[in-house]
């Protein structure tokens, strides 16, 4: 959102209209031509057509609730949160990043114990609510409006990052989609 500010700080003339899709189909609208940008997770962008530009990257906390063992913690150890059943975003809406997950949860060691997956994140902070559920977010994710009921507690040692991507079709023929990047990329540096 503070670009967006940015944007109409320096009046650049864009107009842009955001589609909320799943995980798995920002790919599509990209390639296909439907969107002229995609963001998501990078593991959502495997086609060789597309640019891709890192916005963020870093680790995933644990989403843990008021009265779970965990609140209190500091920090978790990836052997002390998979004692616990976890909630996870499903494979329908998230795509290849609910296979990475997985494949990372096996990297750290331990078979995920996935007691409910979800299609959004406000049915998941429901469950973490109401069934005591771990569920996990990006380091930064903004918990304000929750605090005190639903903490975020980094994870020690685990294999788990993630790497948020703008992609864009390499051979897009849009001037104002690389003046676009080209003023994001200076205001992300």
């Amino acid at each position: 959102m503070p670009f967006i500010s940015h944007l109409k700080e320096i009046n650049f003339p864009i107009s842009i209209e955001v589609k909320k899709v799943e995980c798995k189909d920002v790919e599509s609208y990209v390639t296909r031509g439907v969107s002229d940008l995609g963001l998501s997770f990078g593991e959502e962008f495997s086609s060789q057509e597309l640019s891709r530009l890192t916005i963020k990257s870093g680790s995933y906390n644990a989403l843990v609730a008021e009265g779970h063992p965990l609140f209190d913690s500091q920090h978790i150890s990836v052997a002390r949160l998979y004692q616990y059943p976890l909630l996870m975003l499903s494979e329908e809406s998230m795509g290849e990043s609910y296979t990475t997950m997985k494949e990372r949860s096996l990297e750290d060691g331990y078979y995920p114990n996935i007691a409910r997956t979800v299609n959004d994140f406000e049915e998941g902070f429901f469950y973490i609510l109401s069934e005591q559920l771990v569920g996990f977010g990006t380091d930064d994710y903004n918990l304000s409006k929750l605090d005190g009921v639903i903490r975020s507690i980094p994870i020690e040692g685990s294999v788990h990052t993630y790497e948020l991507v703008l992609a864009y079709q390499k051979d897009s023929q849009n001037p104002t989609l690389f003046d676009f990047l080209t003023i994001l990329e200076n205001y992300l540096s």
